[in-house]
């Protein structure tokens, strides 16, 4: 009943959101008493929801008339979910499926008005905040971004075969995204606000405040999920074809303020591809596997020995103390060789050194220079 009450007073044309900040409270004690049988109405709510894309999507996604995209009551019992439950599990009774069904509102929906970029875009500010700590990729989420990006944004590209990497964009330059363009003109005296998506999606209002202020609103949000997905290995081919497309758009056409934006995105995104490049060049340049989480690594970083998963973790615990102890002692031994190769280029005094001193010198420095030619070699099989 709280839920149905919750849905009622987000409808347009006079939401309340006040009164949806002060039941949050009395919702989140009920499912924390309650907690199975919420979850089953949240699940029930979330498949009439699935049950009603699937039917506009019948109707035809570019049906203006048909209901593709979620409404503000749908973006505000969303948003609750994602208050009161945890977002950062892989397997949840109810992030599960609202992230599935988020993931179709972006993937299957298509863009016919500037309502529908503004529900597209609080569904990415979602993600963001569904996948903060567990950092999960959303593609979905980005290719959405970089979209509108291109239907609002002045840019050079005439086709859809002219972008560069292999993003979908089956709207770009249709008839219905074409008027969804800034007029350079109007816009460059224009700073960019914070959105006023309620007013977006309740009257679909036009103007170029609006437009400027989503196009602000996604580069933000792409610059957000760039720093979000810096640790990912694929992320240079992730970001690599929008990065083109960023540099491609025409920013002297635009006001300060989102210049501004779009130099911030693009900051973030040519930092991120530089360091993911010398993270890479660097492992390359290793000999030995480099494991992510020793637990269930299958051979050990330092000495490469096979360490079967079957075994007990303190088993493993000692046989990883021994290796790293062996380790360390390689390491001080090549410290010391190289201390020495110093102290001999410094005795310039003619001083004589005695004999078995000068023997052990030689024999650290053949080793040492062994030591190297195994290396270098080791580097250029692998």
């Amino acid at each position: 009943m709280l839920i149905d009450h919750i849905l009622y007073i987000t409808t347009p044309p006079t939401p309340h959101f006040t009164l949806l900040s002060s039941l949050l409270p009395h919702l989140f004690a009920l499912t924390q008493s309650y907690p199975i049988r919420s979850a089953e109405y949240f699940v029930e709510k979330l498949s009439l929801m699935h049950a009603n894309l699937k039917r506009g999507l019948s109707r035809g996604a570019l049906d203006v008339d048909a209901k593709t995209w979620p409404g503000l009551a749908e973006l505000s019992f969303l948003r609750t979910i994602g208050l009161i439950w945890p977002t950062s599990d892989m397997n949840h009774v109810v992030i599960s499926p609202t992230r599935l069904l988020m993931g179709a509102y972006l993937g299957l929906g298509r863009v016919r008005s500037l309502c529908d970029i503004a529900s597209g875009l609080f569904l990415c500010t979602l993600f963001l905040q569904f996948e903060e700590r567990s950092r999960r990729l959303v593609p979905e989420a980005v290719n959405f971004l970089i979209n509108t990006v291109l239907h609002l944004a002045p840019h050079g590209y005439k086709d859809v075969a002219s972008l560069p990497g292999s993003f979908p964009s089956p709207d770009f330059q249709s008839d219905l995204c074409s008027p969804l363009s800034i007029d350079a003109k109007k816009a460059r005296n224009l700073t960019a606000l914070k959105p006023n998506l309620v007013d977006i999606l309740s009257e679909g209002n036009l103007n170029e405040q609006a437009k400027v202020d989503v196009l602000g609103l996604a580069v933000d949000l792409l610059g957000r999920f760039a720093d979000m997905y810096k640790s990912l290995e694929g992320f240079i081919e992730l970001y690599e074809p929008l990065y083109e497309v960023l540099l491609r758009i025409d920013r002297k056409k635009l006001s300060g303020s989102l210049q501004v934006s779009f130099q911030a995105a693009l900051l973030s995104s040519n930092f991120n591809r530089v360091q993911n490049c010398s993270i890479v060049l660097m492992h390359r340049r290793r000999r030995l596997p480099v494991c992510s989480n020793f637990q269930d690594s299958r051979a050990d970083p330092f000495n490469s020995k096979p360490i079967s998963r079957s075994q007990s973790r303190p088993i493993f615990l000692s046989l990883k103390c021994q290796n790293l102890h062996t380790f360390g002692i390689k390491t001080l031994i090549t410290t010391e060789r190289r201390h020495l190769s110093f102290v001999i280029r410094l005795d310039r005094k003619g001083r004589v050194l005695s004999g078995n001193f000068v023997r052990m010198l030689g024999f650290l420095l053949l080793s040492n220079r062994r030591s190297r030619r195994r290396r270098i070699r080791s580097i250029t099989l692998v």
